[in-house]
């Protein structure tokens, strides 16, 4: 997380979003001291994470195949991830060890698709993210610049980008909010750079 937040702001005031398979918020002050709010991993929370978006739509497709509410899950899974029954799912899950990651592109195909139990757990996870921003910056109470930068796998997928951003407009109106134009590697080399010249 230090070395993605060097590649997204340097030395510099602001707070950058981690968002893959799990979540992190880490934000540097006007005074250079580092905080952080979230990550605290996949069993207690990494809100808005691809672990949480997977645990939501095994669920959500446990639900359906129960004979729950129907839902977008069950073609979705038996097309691209070979599930079609809760046998399938529950064997992929604890005897075949998949990480509930690997399920996040169940629940972003399903939003995409306009599935509403998909779109409201992709809502919950990115707003409760969201709040663990704000949070950290009124902790922070305006010793940070507002400005905020997200990376990480999930910044790739236009459909999480899009509620992610609203989530964030809604919790930090007056901030500014962009994807990290750096990957951590370079902020990696950035650094370390740094670092020999002290």
């Amino acid at each position: 997380a230090e070395v993605a937040y060097h590649g997204a702001w340097g030395s510099e005031s602001g707070v950058l979003l981690l968002v893959g398979t799990g979540s992190l918020v880490l934000a540097r002050d006007e005074d250079g001291e580092t905080h952080r709010s979230g990550g605290w991993g996949a069993s207690l929370g990494d809100d808005g994470s691809g672990t949480a978006l997977g645990r939501g739509a095994v669920r959500a497709l446990l639900a359906t195949l129960d004979g729950g509410p129907p839902s977008a899950f069950p073609e979705i899974a038996a097309d691209q991830f070979e599930l079609t029954t809760s046998e399938d799912v529950l064997r992929a899950v604890y005897a075949d060890h998949r990480p509930l990651a690997s399920f996040a592109p169940l629940a972003l195909a399903a939003a995409e698709a306009g599935d509403w139990t998909a779109e409201t757990i992709l809502r919950s996870e990115v707003n409760a993210l969201a709040k663990q921003v704000g949070w950290l910056a009124t902790r922070l109470d305006g010793r940070t610049k507002q400005r905020l930068r997200y990376l990480g796998g999930l910044s790739n997928e236009a459909v999480y980008v899009s509620a992610l951003e609203d989530a964030l407009a809604r919790h930090l109106p007056d901030w500014t909010v962009e994807v990290c134009p750096t990957e951590p590697a370079e902020g990696a080399l950035a650094l370390a750079k740094d670092l020999a010249s002290a």
